[in-house]
């Protein structure tokens, strides 16, 4: 599918979702921000934690928190060499698509699974 850019809907971060090897990046808000939009300081919670994890072995796996969700600001990678000005531009951008974006399902190879014992 290849990276695309997203901001998030609570810090207002800009991140890309895929290295460029391949490998799924995953964001999670800082405990204390400033925005980088407005430069005010982001209030606590609910953070977005892309970062997976399971409740019991062999069950599903999930986002550790969904927080305020996530906007499609760019496909690809729209921050690697940008300018100032591009940086800036994404900031405010509007969203592509629904806001916010639907999650994906959390599967494929990057994502570990810990299966259930067995016996």
């Amino acid at each position: 599918m290849g990276p695309r850019t997203w901001r998030c809907r609570h810090c207002g971060a800009l991140y890309i979702d895929q290295a460029p090897e391949g490998q799924r990046l995953y964001h999670r808000c800082a405990p204390q921000r400033r925005d980088p939009a407005t430069g005010q300081l982001v209030p606590p919670g609910p953070w977005r934690d892309e970062n997976i994890t399971q409740d019991r072995e062999g069950g599903p796996a999930r986002m550790k928190s969904v927080g305020k969700g996530r906007e499609l600001v760019a496909v690809g990678d729209a921050l690697t060499g940008a300018t100032e000005a591009a940086f800036q531009a994404l900031l405010v951008a509007a969203p592509i698509g629904a806001s916010p974006a639907p999650e994906e399902p959390l599967e494929g190879p990057d994502v570990y699974v810990m299966p259930a014992r067995e016996g």
